[in-house]
């Protein structure tokens, strides 16, 4: 909840080096300039540097916008982030998605389910899954093209910054690719895309997407989707298998 007049709010990605006293330096640059540091979380801590993502509450943009010009000024790398995301607590968030695949009661909402975590998780817009169904399923089939087509029309494979498992880089661009006309032009230029692999069963691979407008992903961010697949993969699973019976 934001202050009584810190009515703006702007969330930040900043480099501080990894010595003691530099969080303490940074926040007091954002005190004196009359901002608020509501939510932070450190991201990446890989010595000599930490990335942290830092939430900001002013009175104004004007000082949202003064705050990160001094940041930068002080010689401070600083991201601006996109203004729907959100700093979030990722235990409670997996346990939930855990919650709301026991939950579903069709595998397409399985599915659906466990892609929307991963999105919010990733503070991206786009995710879906491909995986070989146990069984022809149309509907399920449709819906996943539905999501491989809304991606394409939004970025363009080739231009993504990609991360993750090389194997499902290849398929889903060549999904990509393949839900687009040729008289289509390319999508946006300026995305950022992870590809887990969901640990399923061996016999059915499986790959979790997520497509943004985001900063790249650091290694701790692909790490904490990977353990999302791995526990919340076995769960989808059987959700399927349970609402498909």
């Amino acid at each position: 909840m934001l202050e009584s007049g810190q009515s703006h709010r702007r969330s930040i990605r900043v480099r501080l080096a990894d010595l003691p006293g530099s969080l303490h330096h940074l926040t007091g640059m954002v005190a004196s300039a009359g901002v608020n540091i509501v939510r932070l979380e450190v991201v990446s801590r890989e010595s000599p540097e930490v990335w942290d993502d830092i939430e900001l509450t002013a009175s104004s943009e004007e000082q949202l916008d003064s705050v990160v010009a001094s940041l930068r000024e002080r010689g401070l790398d600083v991201i601006g982030l996109p203004a729907a995301w959100a700093i979030r607590d990722w235990a409670v968030d997996v346990l939930h998605a855990l919650e709301r695949l026991g939950e579903a009661e069709e595998p397409s909402d399985a599915v659906d389910r466990f892609a929307e975590t991963a999105a919010a998780l990733a503070n991206a817009e786009h995710a879906f899954v491909l995986m070989e169904p146990p069984h022809p399923d149309a509907a399920a089939a449709e819906a996943r093209w539905g999501l491989i087509q809304a991606a394409a029309s939004a970025f363009d494979p080739d231009s993504i910054r990609w991360s993750g498992d090389s194997v499902g880089v290849r398929i889903v661009m060549s999904a990509m690719h393949a839900s687009r006309s040729e008289e289509e032009e390319p999508g946006g230029r300026d995305g950022v895309g992870a590809v887990i692999r969901i640990p399923i069963v061996a016999r059915r691979p499986a790959h979790l997407i997520v497509i943004g407008h985001r900063p790249p992903f650091l290694a701790p961010e692909l790490a904490r989707l990977d353990l999302f697949a791995q526990v919340a993969g076995p769960h989808l699973w059987a959700a399927r298998a349970r609402v498909s019976a």
